[in-house]
């Protein structure tokens, strides 16, 4: 059977690094139902994180050292959807996020991305697009591993304290609500 394409970003990746640390076959159990491609720009970040020390530097140079299929996305692609979407820079939305939508939307696979800002926002220019957290992958891995309670009470009390330790009040709820809405349906 083949492995379904996903496209993942840079913090997607270093999650699922995070969490197999923690979660022995985690990466086992989503190699073998996905196939991961990533745009150059998301190499270039690995390898900025990969110089640090820290936490977030060790799984970026992991993430490095795995198989992935890199594509090079136009620089013109790139501009017309800053036009399209009318990306300033006050979103804090970057080429590499871009780079990740334009790869994802032009092979018709789902993008998965950590961050809320580029999730909203091109989410409101483009509903039709399969444009999720990269927090339904680890739920929907886990709950297959752990069950969904487990997996639920794991990403809740384990990974998110893990990964952003100075997460908001409200980004801690929407991600609660992503969470319930994916293990309640």
């Amino acid at each position: 059977r083949m492995a379904k394409g996903i496209v993942c970003d840079t913090g997607v990746l270093i999650s699922l690094y995070l969490l197999e640390k923690q979660i022995r076959g985690l990466l086992r159990n989503i190699k073998s139902k996905y196939k991961i491609i990533i745009p150059l720009g998301v190499k270039n970040e690995l390898e900025e994180f990969a110089k640090y020390k820290d936490k977030l530097g060790k799984a970026a140079r992991k993430v490095l050292n795995n198989n992935m299929d890199i594509s090079k996305i136009d620089n013109k692609k790139i501009n017309n959807l800053k036009k399209q979407i009318r990306v300033s820079g006050k979103q804090r939305i970057t080429d590499t996020d871009l780079e990740c939508f334009i790869l994802a939307r032009d092979n018709n696979l789902a993008f998965f991305t950590d961050d809320f800002s580029v999730l909203i926002h091109l989410s409101s220019f483009f509903p039709e697009e399969n444009i999720f957290h990269g927090i339904l992958l680890y739920a929907e891995i886990l709950g297959k591993i752990k069950g969904k309670e487990e997996a639920y009470n794991f990403i809740f009390e384990k990974f998110i304290p893990l990964r952003w330790d100075n997460i908001t009040e409200i980004r801690l709820v929407d991600l609660e609500k992503i969470v319930s809405e994916f293990f309640d349906k």
